[in-house]
């Protein structure tokens, strides 16, 4: 019985064998699933384990666990040979004949194998004590420690030249607020390697243990006189900040102390922002922190007293410095100073960097104050009134004169802030704790703030010229789309009607849309950016001050807003693209759980979409009779629901059921051709089927996908490379389309996954092939698909797709749609598009991938590339008409009829 295991990717190098014997395979989505509980059992069942592997860089790059692990378990084993075969073989005392060459039958040398088995049994008895000696946890760790312990370099921090120029910069304060006993451990973590501060003082509430001669020694001041009144650190803490020359200023709360990971990223931090750090708590499990804010709302919703805190020199010595009378919020009242009003970049470090003694969040700097009188008068100790009580008290004043202080930021931010203060009350109903009453008291300010300065909420307003303006404050914004007036109007209520007082505002920045890095779109109005979901693409925009404007809570929806929704009868038979799908074949497994939407469907506005100039559209009406199923001679007719006429050809889909409001309409984008000299130049998504933009919410989900680090490819959990324009256009294709898909190209199963999806969201049963000449890409989309619970409707078809497209070429079997992501040589290209013609039925699109990549505009038969020249050159015009290009991609559709000047225009 032989078996094979691995990673389900390299099964191809298995097939490309071409044994005679069955193979079992174990691995994700083989004969055997995977599982790293039963891994030792199931490999035990076999007679032979069969380890071949692919001469190329990767794979002889890799170890040999597998092996290992065949020795370990006593089972006999066949391997190629590679470097680390051959080393582990050697340590093991096997014979060489166990591993097999690069171009030897591995059907030989099975057999021969088995003719010898009795001795290879017994070779590997002996060679499964060497394999534990040799490679078992225990001499593994063994071996792991005496090489730490044993190098001098290891067992000290290694940095830069770069980082210790970077800490040579940087003045430190230990501030011995809520522990002040703690400050030598603190100090004793920055002296714990060779690296060199520009200085280092000391603020503490009580006697350093040992007096303070250690500290001078080492070059640390000591800013504190502890005969003074405890509250006195808090003007040390300014004074001695005010008096550092360094590039930037590390305060850290004693208890905290530096590790490795902050020497080693000191080069990486800011030099203009302020750095908020996150800790872990050192207990003997691992407990992070709460990540610091990053945005100014979030940083006001609660007092903050960072435990570790670097602060630019030059930015303290610009703003109004630390003001000594609010005491323990001192720090957080600088952080809103520095943020709010001057506008520093306020940055958190995920990283923990730091680390925080256990007691260190539950004490607070009245403790350290009890027990500094305590020294003074032990008697005075049984006549101190609660504690917590006392912290209560003073936090409640000093809470209070922060926000007097910043009333005007308070005030603009309380829209964002009260919405988080009662997340926590509902939170934490029923168990009123120390920090629940603290959340309490900001909502009991605000709420005061609110009363007393009343400001007008923004508001729309509609210009005698018919413009739309947002009112807010004293400017009048004007709010240039259709698409952003319909979002302000979900946020500020209706427009109002003309008026006059426009001309007493002055004019300010008009209301845009902003996308972020990730693709995300945001509206910036009233002071705050709200996040916009509904919109087809997002829009480009400078974002350098976007992380400057906070997040707002909530989510516009510019096309399904419930606020917005008006009750209508409904109709009997429900929209197509709200039909219920039917359960999956594998009711266990969720197909994509990285796109599945959490929130529940809502039905679509029946908002007005007219057609986009320049572009053809026809009605596909059901029931209508044309040649073949193909556009046919029709008079115009109106588009009911969308108040657009439809200007061009009445169109047949047999694979829609006919719907009064006549949204079910092909659009004929012919203003996105682009020439080559253009190739690359980005194209948006646009529907080609009419009606809501958005046909679901995987369809939102795809348009919105998560992008690959540095690349504009979608990131959904899958390997592959599809733009989200790519992505939601095949979808869409899919759920409106007929008849069965054909997929030239395998690659990892993303598209696979994507058209399944679309069958299955849309309700109907197609078959789906996917054909491709690499045994190892189909085993891939196998595996991927198996994954997400596809295991029905899915043929593959391993050949040539220009021999499999000529073969069904022959035999008259035609697809719905075809999408080509294989082929990118010029001849490869034209020869498929000279078989589409009956490959694709009457009416069913096909969707060539990287028909606008810039990599076409130097098409030579070297380069590999010509999609866009095979496409133009091969695919027969009539038939096919251009009907858009897509982020990379270019659609095309067997429509006879509506060919004439396709090209031209």
């Amino acid at each position: 019985k032989l078996g094979w295991f691995g990673a389900p990717e390299n099964q191809g190098t298995l097939h490309a064998l071409g044994l005679r014997d069955t193979v079992t395979t174990v691995t994700a989505g083989g004969d055997i699933p995977w599982s790293l509980d039963t891994v030792d059992t199931v490999l035990q069942q076999f007679d032979l384990i069969l380890l071949p592997v692919e001469a190329d860089a990767w794979t002889l790059a890799k170890n040999a666990n597998r092996l290992l692990k065949c020795a370990a378990l006593g089972i006999p084993f066949l391997a190629s040979r590679t470097p680390e075969h051959e080393l582990a073989i050697q340590q093991l005392r096997l014979p060489e004949w166990l591993l097999v060459e690069a171009d030897a039958d591995w059907n030989a040398r099975i057999a021969e194998v088995g003719q010898r088995y009795r001795e290879v049994a017994q070779l590997m008895g002996r060679a499964r004590v060497r394999a534990v000696e040799r490679f078992g946890i225990a001499p593994v760790t063994k071996r792991w420690l005496q090489d730490i312990t044993n190098n001098p370099p290891a067992t000290c921090l290694a940095l830069s030249q770069a980082e210790r120029d970077v800490l040579a910069t940087m003045d430190v304060i230990v501030l011995g607020e809520d522990a002040p006993d703690r400050v030598l451990e603190t100090l004793k973590s920055l002296r714990g390697t060779d690296v060199s501060f520009r200085s280092v003082s000391v603020i503490s509430a009580l006697p350093l243990d040992g007096g303070t001669e250690a500290l001078d020694s080492d070059g640390v001041s000591l800013s504190f006189d502890r005969y003074t009144d405890f509250f006195d650190i808090y003007d040390d803490l300014g004074h001695v900040l005010g008096s550092r020359s360094g590039a930037c200023t590390l305060i850290l709360q004693a208890g905290v102390h530096l590790k490795r990971g902050f020497f080693s990223d000191a080069a990486t931090f800011d030099p203009a922002a302020i750095a908020l750090f996150r800790g872990q708590i050192q207990r003997n499990d691992i407990v992070l922190t709460d990540l610091p804010p990053t945005l100014l709302d979030q940083l006001m919703t609660r007092p903050f007293r960072p435990a570790a805190l670097l602060l630019p020199n030059e930015t303290y010595q610009a703003s109004a410095g630390l003001q000594p009378r609010f005491g323990p919020l001192a720090l957080w009242e600088l952080l809103i100073d520095l943020v709010g009003d001057a506008g520093v970049p306020l940055l958190a470090v995920s990283t923990p960097v730091i680390g925080v003694a256990p007691d260190l969040a539950s004490r607070t700097p009245l403790q350290s104050y009890v027990e500094l009188l305590t020294l003074r008068d032990p008697v005075a100790a049984d006549n101190l009134p609660s504690v917590t009580n006392e912290w209560e008290r003073l936090l409640f004043s000093l809470h209070a004169a922060v926000i007097d202080a910043h009333q005007d930021l308070f005030q603009h931010y309380q829209s964002t802030i009260m919405p988080r203060l009662s997340i926590d009350a509902l939170h934490a109903k029923g168990h009123r704790t120390e920090q629940q009453r603290e959340r309490e008291r900001t909502g009991r300010w605000l709420a005061q703030l609110r009363n007393q300065r009343n400001l007008e909420p923004p508001r729309l307003v509609r210009s005698a010229s018919g413009g739309i303006y947002l009112i807010d404050g004293q400017f009048k914004r004007h709010v240039p789309t259709w698409l952003v007036v319909r979002a302000l109007e979900d946020l500020y209520g209706a427009t109002e009607p003309a008026n006059d007082e426009l001309a007493a505002y002055e004019d300010g920045p008009p209301v845009g849309m902003i996308a972020n890095a990730d693709g995300h779109v945001y509206l910036i109005a009233g002071g705050q950016r709200h996040v916009v979901r509904g919109l087809p693409v997002p829009l480009a925009a400078s974002t350098d001050q976007l992380d400057k404007i906070p997040v707002a809570k909530g989510t516009i929806d510019v096309y399904r807003s419930v606020e917005r929704a008006v009750k209508r009868a409904q109709p009997a038979q429900p929209p197509a693209r709200s039909l219920a799908s039917p359960p999956l074949s594998a009711p266990d497994k969720n197909i994509i759980p990285t796109i599945a939407s959490p929130e529940p469907p809502v039905a679509p506005l029946d908002l007005p979409v007219a057609p986009p100039a320049s572009s053809s559209v026809g009605v596909m009406a059901a029931g209508e009779t044309t040649h073949g199923g193909v556009p046919g001679e029709a008079s115009p007719a109106t588009h009911n629901g969308s108040g657009a006429t439809s200007a061009g050809l009445r169109e047949r889909h047999a694979g829609f059921p006919e719907q009064p409001d006549g949204r079910h309409v092909v659009v004929q984008h012919k203003d996105t051709w682009i020439e080559v000299r253009n190739l690359g130049d980005p194209r948006r998504y646009r529907p080609t089927f009419e009606g809501d933009p958005i046909v679901n919410e995987t369809h939102r989900m795809l348009l919105e996908a998560p992008l690959k680090a540095g690349s504009v490819s979608i990131d959904i959990g899958i390997p592959g490379s599809l733009r989200r324009e790519d992505a939601a256009k095949l979808y869409e294709l899919t759920y409106f389309g007929q008849g069965r898909v054909l997929l030239v190209g395998a690659g990892y199963g993303l598209a696979a996954v994507i058209v399944a999806l679309a069958l299955h969201e849309a309700g109907r049963k197609a078959e789906i092939i996917i054909v491709d000449p690499d045994a190892r890409a189909i085993s891939r989309s196998r595996s991927t698909l198996a994954d997400c619970g596809i295991t029905e409707d899915v043929t593959f078809v391993q050949d040539d797709p220009i021999t499999y497209c000529a073969s069904q070429h022959a035999s008259g079997k035609a697809f719905g749609l075809v999408f080509v992501d294989h082929l990118t040589a010029h001849a490869d290209i034209k020869a498929v598009c000279q078989c589409l013609p009956v490959v694709v039925e009457p009416g069913g699109f096909v969707l060539f991938h990287d028909f606008n990549d810039r990599r076409n505009r130097a098409a030579t038969q070297a380069s590999g590339y010509g999609i866009y020249q095979g496409v133009t050159e091969g695919l027969a015009s009539p038939p096919f008409a251009f009907y858009g290009v897509f982020g990379c991609s270019g659609l095309y559709r067997n429509a006879p009829v509506a060919t004439a000047s396709v090209m031209a225009t």
